[in-house]
């Protein structure tokens, strides 16, 4: 199981950041006055654990997408990291080849209570005041939660995909005891489409590996 901790997990922010168009919230987040993100000390929002459900097919260390772009990919690298304070988070990143293009993936479960299954939900909204106080529940979560992909350059129309909060079937990420493997099942919609936005289903097996940089490719636009 890899984790990461000091200026580890500082590079690590800063490169899921600069693999973002932006690092706003995520798609699907309506702020709202009326929306908070803990409820007497419970969060009201993010990652929620269920009993069960179905993993996808494939093989450890595979990644299938399907929609706009079809494809499954013997994925090149995959680590995965876990910290937090008040609330912690589980992240996956990785990185391969679908369909003939290089992609940078990452899904995240938050707040994480540990192994299990969890449906992947939205966070809820800021309320669009000058005065709102600080929110530890939204300021910890992982930048572009649950998740998101970008095909290179992330920078064409259709190449960025983040959470699809509208989609009727359930996203979902599972923890295997010890943390060292699982899988994800993520409905995903483009983020800088122009016309109607496109549609991703992205899922499979994973299982943590070293600490990795993305792709040089990522980055330079």
């Amino acid at each position: 199981m890899f984790y990461l901790s000091g200026p580890f997990r500082s590079l690590w922010a800063t490169l899921i950041c600069i693999a973002l168009i932006g690092c706003g919230p995520p798609p699907g987040v309506v702020p709202s006055a009326s929306n908070g993100a803990v409820a007497n000390g419970t969060p009201s929002g993010g990652s929620v654990r269920v009993d069960s459900a179905t993993p996808p097919a494939g093989e450890p260390r595979e990644l299938t997408v399907s929609g706009a772009v079809t494809g499954t990919n013997r994925v090149n690298r995959q680590a995965c990291e876990s910290s937090g304070t008040t609330y912690k988070h589980f992240t996956l990143t990785t990185d391969g080849n679908v369909a003939g293009r290089l992609y940078f993936f990452a899904i995240s479960v938050y707040p994480y209570l540990g192994p299990g299954t969890y449906e992947l939900r939205p966070l809820p909204g800021r309320p669009l005041t000058h005065d709102t106080t600080p929110n530890p529940f939204l300021d910890q979560a992982p930048p572009a939660y649950p998740g998101f992909l970008n095909f290179v350059p992330k920078s064409r129309p259709g190449n960025a995909y983040s959470f699809d909060a509208q989609r009727s079937a359930v996203s979902t990420m599972a923890v295997d005891p010890g943390a060292a493997t699982g899988w994800f099942d993520l409905g995903m919609v483009s983020v800088n489409q122009t016309g109607e936005p496109l549609h991703l289903r992205v899922t499979g097996r994973f299982v943590c590996g070293p600490v990795f940089t993305p792709f040089p490719e990522m980055t330079p636009f």
